[in-house]
């Protein structure tokens, strides 16, 4: 029987690629996609000629068949109208007509089953104002097509799917998608075009189920299934429904899709992405957009619970981070009778949005509002106590639990006209450092359209909680909204809990997750971010799309260097500098790290940020004192000089003075291009003190001025933020003049949240003496190689780390090995050189934090990108490489091109995070 079917697939195969054949998509009623080269495909004998004839221009179009027989060509197609024509397909003294086919705008929507629902409902599930919509479907019979792909499951790649293309009847309407239909229905009015949409969907379907199995298997749970539903199957809905369709030519992409995702946002917003790319490669439409639809209100057997809300928050998060794509809001479309209805009856709206998307987006489209408002920041404002106890509520003036009244603004983008009430908004709750939340009573007010800088904001006061640390809005699984800007958009639920790493119990986490990291040195990103010398955005974003596919979602950044040291010395100096005399700052370093930030947000990655430097190369130390009137900085060649002059910075009051108030200018900056604080920024970890301060002068009274100037600084900073984690920047013992305590002391200080350690086998002679001539390094034994370093380095590695974990362990701070470098083979800086050593080297460090459970993340050295390494000693205009001005560039630099090194990073990292 086996053989027989085998026998029968064959035959069955000759004969489809024998006889002139098409795909299903490309039938009667068929609409094409207006104003482009349309693809048009099929299957003939190998090798024979096949002709299209499209009656729009009378012009004919030849394609051969391959050796499988499959033929593709493309057409081009006119402007959109409400014409119909016809194409003609001839080959193997065949022709095949398809009649009735109209041009103009193809969406693809896809998704699971409120994508899916149709006009008619499903059982006990109406859709509002269906009855009315199918009783009109003929208005639109020559302004809307409708293709419904037939549910079809696979464990390989098929070539068709069965589909039928239907005009828009009142006969077919009640099995049109909803949601494709309102949307359709809406953009043909908005136009005045023809509109179709391609219904490929799949109740129940998870995001897993429209990828192959060659992405699947590079997943940790890899082809596991979900549950044992046919719907949950994965890559199924990818190989039977959706491959056969890739590259039928569309304007786009609507999804409506995530309710069995729940429960796994992380994964979500990760493989939604990588599914949009693909479906963009697929169908060659790198810039197709990809409009998605919020997940509605749902009990998910628990009302109060919140991770329904997480999955909607990672939609908003793909929309911010995947270019071309937006999603609508939909948290005001639900009934209170549908909490435990997981198909939402307003589909009407769902679709309008999605078009107004569209029209504003795609279409340039003005006069229609798309975008809903969303939170950027809150802050204290002063009270009017008669306005709480009139607007908001009498009860919080008398409520004996009243801790205070102190009023706060919430900011929001897309609201600049105000809110659709002044009164009886619900949904917001608060709560101090407990994390115990609590209603809080919000009003609308016109107080905004006054200030100077005006930003629409809503006015709120809880009296349970006297100082706010959280807000949230409708972040819960049933949460129905129904707060509006004045053009009628909902405001997207949000929350501030969770968006900042925690220390607890000696762990990082972000929210209730454990946070591991392993991130990069990117000194140079403020620079690479601005738009004065220097400045290359897109190289930037590039190199943080490379970063974020290897799985670094961490880098470490120098904020920006300082003017003073003496002539000779400058050649040592970053460039450009930023601040070029105490106070006067260059201010395009500045909005090129808020254009960092701004970047990082997008991509959910965080920085670690630090200020100053015991180092020449950014001046630090030595800009200062020489500001205070310290005198003239000595060369660092001079060790003796240098370190005495640079320890005197610890007990030099107006040095110090002057650093602080770089750190006051910085910590309490405004991002230009988000509008938020930087104290509120998400994609800030850390405030680090300094890159490896040490007190340089090994006597008790510097020791103690040390740790002085460490605490006063970190109090500093909590002062102005206290969102975000602060640590020291310690290179480790070797950055506290090898006295253990001093390690302990500087990093039990309240305010330092974590320690930093820093390892440097090269520097620190493990690989022996570098003798710069030879391009080697020299031991009692003769040569070294980098590659036969390679043991020693990773056993002294080890023992420098679990000295330090010794001394962090007892007082229960995480600790962080955030620099740590080995050089590229034979001491070569270039990019194409090999990196043999630094790629074992890298396994054993990596290895080490995945399995020892004492370092809690880590940032290697340094990041290069995309440079092209033009000198040995950096020279103003080449590109930035990573390592600092004075060092040889290159020599310790990953570069993007480094495909030995950036696999084992791609794989530690899925590691470190299990």
């Amino acid at each position: 029987m086996k053989k027989l079917f085998v026998a029968l697939v064959a035959a069955a195969s000759a004969l489809s690629a024998d006889a002139l054949t098409l795909p299903e998509i490309f039938s009667n009623n068929m609409m094409l996609q207006q104003s482009t080269q349309a693809n048009v495909w099929g299957w003939a004998q190998p090798g024979s000629k096949v002709e299209v004839t499209t009656s729009w221009d009378n012009h004919r179009y030849a394609a051969k068949a391959d050796g499988e027989g499959r033929w593709t060509l493309k057409v081009n197609t006119p402007a959109a109208s409400y014409d119909t024509y016809t194409m003609t397909v001839k080959g193997n003294g065949t022709t095949l007509n398809i009649s009735n086919i109209l041009v103009g705008e193809v969406w693809f929507c896809s998704g699971q089953s409120n994508m899916e629902m149709p006009l008619r409902g499903f059982w006990n599930c109406p859709v509002e104002h269906s009855n009315e919509t199918i009783a009109t479907a003929n208005r639109y019979r020559k302004s809307i097509r409708v293709a419904t792909v037939a549910k079809k499951d696979a464990l390989t790649p098929q070539t068709d799917v069965p589909v039928r293309w239907d005009e828009c009847t009142t006969a077919a309407a009640p099995e049109f998608s909803a949601c494709g239909y309102y949307f359709a229905q809406t953009l043909t009015e908005l136009l005045d075009v023809p509109v179709g949409i391609i219904n490929c969907s799949w109740g129940g379907s998870c995001v897993e189920g429209w990828l192959p199995k060659e992405i699947l298997e590079t997943y940790p749970d890899g082809l596991t299934p979900i549950d044992d539903t046919d719907y949950h199957r994965k890559m199924v809905m990818y190989n039977g429904m959706l491959r056969p369709l890739a590259g039928y030519s569309i304007k786009g992409f609507l999804w409506n899709q995530g309710e069995s995702n729940v429960g796994r946002e992380k994964e979500y917003v990760d493989r939604f992405i990588t599914m949009t790319n693909l479906w963009r490669d697929l169908w060659q439409q790198p810039e197709a957009p990809m409009y998605t639809v919020e997940l509605p209100p749902y009990w998910y057997d628990n009302n109060d619970g919140d991770w329904g809300a997480k999955l909607r928050e990672a939609q908003h998060i793909i929309a911010q981070r995947l270019p071309y794509s937006g999603c609508v809001c939909t948290n005001d479309l639900i009934y209170d009778y549908e909490q435990q209805q997981i198909h939402g009856s307003k589909k009407l709206e769902i679709g309008q949005r999605l078009a107004y998307m569209a029209a504003t987006r795609d279409y340039a489209m003005k006069g229609i509002e798309s975008e809903a408002p969303e939170f950027i920041r809150f802050e204290a404002a002063a009270p009017d106590l008669d306005e709480v106890r009139v607007v908001a509520d009498t009860a919080v003036a008398e409520n004996v639990k009243a801790k205070g009244l102190k009023a706060y603004k919430v900011y929001f983008t897309h609201a600049q006209d105000g809110f659709d009430r002044m009164m009886d908004i619900k949904g917001f709750e608060v709560a101090g450092a407990d994390k115990v939340w609590h209603k809080a009573y919000a009003w609308s007010t016109s107080e905004w359209k006054a200030q100077t800088n005006p930003g629409c904001f809503i006015k709120f006061v809880c009296p349970e909680v006297e100082d706010v640390v959280y807000l949230r809005y409708n972040f819960k699984n049933w949460a129905p909204g129904k707060l509006h800007n004045l053009h009628g958009q909902p405001v997207v639920p949000f929350t501030t809990e969770g968006k900042y790493v925690a220390v607890r119990d000696g762990h990082f986490y972000q929210g209730e997750r454990e946070y591991r990291y392993v991130g990069a040195n990117m000194w140079y990103g403020a620079i690479l971010g601005s738009e004065g010398e220097g400045g290359n955005r897109p190289r930037l974003c590039q190199e943080l799309d490379d970063m974020q596919q290897a799985g670094i979602d961490n880098v470490r950044v120098l904020i920006g260097g300082q003017k003073g040291v003496k002539a000779g010395l400058r050649d040592f100096v970053i460039q450009p500098l930023l601040e070029l005399e105490p106070g006067v700052y260059n201010d395009t370093i500045l909005q090129g790290l808020d254009f960092l930030l701004a970047e990082l947000e997008k991509r959910q990655m965080k920085a670690v940020l630090y200020f100053n430097n015991a180092w020449e190369w950014s001046g630090g130390y030595s800009a200062y004192l020489e500001w205070a009137g310290a005198g003239e900085a000595p060369s660092p060649r001079v060790w003796k000089d240098f370190s005495r002059y640079n320890g005197s910075f610890m007990t030099n009051a107006k040095a110090r003075e002057m650093a602080a108030n770089t750190v006051r200018h910085i910590v309490s900056r405004v991002n230009t291009i988000t509008g938020r604080p930087y104290s509120e920024s998400p994609a800030i970890m850390t405030w680090e003190v300094a890159n490896e301060p040490r007190c340089f002068i090994d006597d008790k009274e510097h020791k103690d001025a040390f740790v002085d100037w460490i605490g006063e600084t970190a109090r500093l900073i909590k002062s102005i933020d206290p969102n975000h984690l602060v640590t020291t920047g310690s290179e480790g013992p070797w950055s506290c003049e090898n006295d253990m305590d001093l390690f302990r002391r500087i990093h039990a200080i309240p305010e330092v949240d974590y320690a930093c350690i820093h390892v440097w086998p090269f520097n620190w002679s493990w690989l022996g003496k570098y003798v710069a001539t030879a391009k080697e390094a020299v031991t009692t034994n003769g040569p070294a190689s980098v590659v036969e370093s390679v043991e020693r380095s990773c056993q002294n590695t080890l023992k420098y780390i679990d000295e330090a974990y010794a001394v962090m362990a007892p007082i229960g701070r995480p600790m962080v090995l955030e620099e740590f470098g080995y050089p590229r083979d034979g001491y070569q800086i270039a990019s194409t050189s090999s990196t043999t050593g630094r790629d074992a080297y890298y396994k054993y460090v990596f290895s080490i934090i995945r399995d020892s459970g004492k370092i809690a993340g880590c940032n290697f050295w340094s990041w290069g990108g995309r440079a092209n390494v033009k000198h040995e000693s950096w020279q103003r205009g080449d590109d930035y490489t990573g390592d600092p001005a004075q060092e040889e560039q290159g020599l310790n630099s990953v570069f993007s091109t480094d495909a030995s090194t950036m696999q084992i990073i791609r794989e530690m990292t899925q590691q470190i995070r299990r």
